[in-house]
């Protein structure tokens, strides 16, 4: 495992995120607390995601309930026949009860979430290919570009421990539907 670059703006980190993206062959996870997609980087972010979609790249996006609460009430960030999966890390519970209505069922979940509501997931972390990840500081929404921030690209042939630790967060979360 490498480091090959290391990063103190966010400008230069995302420049060389969306350019990675725009490189992959076979898979981009992206797992972040803060996605402001109405943010210029957010629009940057999803539409080199929708790129890779469209190139047969499998995407996934795992964004957390409270950081970017909006992607649960406004989910169609992405066209609707992209592949793109987005899922929720722990969604704040009243969100879930005005979708869901009051049904037992819902009741249950309602609960199960409002008992889990203080657990956050607050990793910035894009892995792209099983073999380069991109973590740091950095949220994506405009602020990030005024603050110091700081961030690492490491070239690895095999991210087993963070992929691992991404696909068990994504099997907690919930996955927003098209058109939901």
């Amino acid at each position: 495992m490498a480091i090959t670059n290391i990063y103190n703006t966010s400008a230069l980190f995302f420049e060389d995120l969306i350019h990675a993206i725009d490189q992959a062959t076979s898979e981009v996870l992206l797992e972040y607390y803060i996605f402001h997609r109405d943010s210029q980087i957010g629009h940057d972010l999803i539409n080199a995601l929708e790129r890779a979609s469209r190139r047969g790249v499998q995407v996934r996006l795992l964004l957390d309930g409270i950081g970017s609460l909006d992607w649960f009430y406004r989910a169609n960030a992405f066209s609707t026949n992209s592949t793109v999966q987005v899922f929720i890390f722990n969604p704040v519970p009243w969100p879930m009860v005005y979708f869901l209505g009051l049904k037992a069922s819902s009741v249950d979940r309602f609960l199960k979430y409002w008992s889990r509501v203080n657990q956050k997931n607050n990793k910035k972390v894009a892995i792209i290919d099983q073999s380069r990840a991109f973590i740091g500081s950095m949220n994506i929404h405009e602020e990030t570009f005024h603050w110091q921030e700081m961030g690492v690209q490491i070239d690895a042939q095999e991210l087993t421990l963070l992929r691992s630790h991404f696909f068990g967060l994504c099997e907690d979360a919930m996955e927003i539907q098209r058109g939901t």
